[in-house]
């Protein structure tokens, strides 16, 4: 879902910025979720920033780790890791800081109910 109020054809976002948290909201968050899953991309503007979000109902970061920890206790996942390093570099190359920020989603009964990841782009780091 992108706001109307953002010009598409004269607005960049870094790329490889958005595909490594959807991807990992996927195999991580919703793939071992016993529910429907559902992964929702937002991007909308307010003021004078463009804010990136990336969230899903999956099984929350603490089953996650909990669930890799059983099944890959070898095999470490690097496609997050390499993309902070990315908004890293382009923080340093651009004089910016975008700071992806990961929110652990609650419901009311307190149960993880999934993540949700807040990336705010403002307008003089987008391309």
């Amino acid at each position: 879902l992108v706001d109307d109020s953002i010009d598409t054809g004269n607005t960049a976002i870094p790329g490889l910025l958005i595909q490594p948290f959807a991807e990992n909201a996927i195999l991580h968050g919703l793939l071992p979720a016993k529910q429907p899953g559902l992964l929702k991309i937002s991007i909308s503007k307010s003021d004078n920033h463009i804010l990136i979000a990336v969230e899903d109902n999956g099984v929350g970061r603490a089953a996650a780790a909990a669930s890799r920890a059983d099944h890959q206790a070898l095999q470490k996942s690097h496609g997050t890791d390499i993309t902070w390093k990315r908004v890293a570099l382009f923080n340093k190359e651009h004089g910016v800081e975008i700071e992806p920020v990961v929110v652990d989603l609650i419901d009311e009964d307190g149960i993880a109910s999934g993540t949700r990841v807040e990336i705010r782009l403002f307008e003089e780091a987008v391309l």
